[in-house]
């Protein structure tokens, strides 16, 4: 994998949180006060317009869903701005309940928006939100030891959240949107904590750690049981995005400089790494998106930066090696 090209934002556009591509444009978030977003044009990775409400502050988690964008707020209530993607403005907000704090990822299964709530000190939670009033349909509350969620996605017909943020073992829970109740748990082993991220290929969900190194566990969700695992190398910690490209799966890296690696989903092995250089803050939390032909990544960094990467080709200098990583047999840990 190799850069194409880079966006660096202006004086106080820092901490890129939160990336999206639709119809030829790139839309990242900005962990900031007062909120910011920029509109990007993918083919020269420069600034077309930029949300600038009064209102919201820190970005975190984006999703393109229908005709607008949606971007969730770090913040106590949390809340979810509705953007018109044509003029970058704000057409309606959701704002949280009590306890309904700190909006992490965003998903969308085409009728709803669902929101992460990282309630520190209370379990947590998930907010389904229709996507045309904003408002509030149902809530999923999680159980025991499924504190500080942080990722969600919509997979053929099923909510996956995962928690667990106080300590291992990480929690993804299968929830049925219908009536935002879990339907089954994956239970981790004592490696596999704090899942940060989570990815879908159409078979498998894949759970990646927030851990030093960071593991990206691949996950039957019929069963909810564990079928192997990718285990990362020394300076591979805290995976902070998943991708999957139609034939590889992508993991990134909340690391100095950044690292993002290319899976074989079969064998949960290494094909190849891209490594950022010194300047690049960590890959950033769902912070991996796709546009059929390059991969971006939004980074942590001040001012923020998202890069363009041609996943398909090898950089110059070798990358760090792989080795082979363990195939965890369901049952087994």
């Amino acid at each position: 994998m190799k850069s194409l090209g880079v966006w660096i934002g202006t004086s106080g556009q820092n901490s890129a949180k939160g990336i999206a591509y639709s119809g030829g444009y790139l839309y990242t978030g900005l962990y900031v006060t007062p909120a910011r977003a920029v509109k990007i044009d993918t083919a020269t990775m420069t600034t077309l317009l930029t949300w600038t409400p009064s209102g919201h502050s820190f970005c975190f988690g984006m999703v393109y869903g229908g005709s607008y964008l949606f971007i969730s707020e770090s913040r106590a209530p949390a809340q979810v701005a509705k953007i018109d993607p044509a003029t970058m403005t704000t057409v309606a907000t959701w704002a949280g309940a009590s306890q309904q704090n700190n909006g992490r990822w965003l998903a969308y299964d085409g009728t709803f928006i669902y929101c992460v709530l990282n309630n520190a000190g209370y379990a947590g939670k998930c907010a389904k939100i229709n996507a045309s009033t904003m408002a509030t349909s149902l809530i999923w509350t999680g159980g025991t030891g499924q504190t500080l969620p942080v990722p969600v996605i919509y997979a053929s017909g099923y909510i996956y959240v995962a928690s667990g943020g106080t300590g291992p073992p990480a929690q993804v829970c299968k929830i049925d949107p219908a009536t935002m109740t879990t339907a089954l748990t994956w239970v981790g082993d004592a490696t596999q904590s704090n899942p940060q991220s989570l990815g879908w290929d159409g078979t498998y969900i894949y759970v990646g750690t927030n851990t030093n190194p960071a593991h990206v566990v691949k996950v039957d969700p019929a069963t909810m049981t564990t079928v192997s695992e990718w285990i990362g190398l020394t300076g591979q910690a805290a995976c902070h995005g998943l991708l999957y490209d139609g034939t590889n799966l992508f993991a990134s890296f909340y690391v100095t400089p950044p690292q993002i690696v290319k899976i074989n989903r079969a064998t949960m092995t290494t094909i190849d790494t891209w490594i950022g250089g010194p300047s690049q803050g960590g890959a950033s939390d769902q912070g991996l998106a796709f546009d059929g032909t390059s991969l971006y990544a939004c980074l942590d960094s001040s001012p923020a930066q998202d890069v363009k990467i041609d996943p398909a080709t090898a950089q110059a200098k070798p990358a760090q090696g792989s080795i082979p990583h363990r195939m965890v047999a369901a049952g087994v840990l």
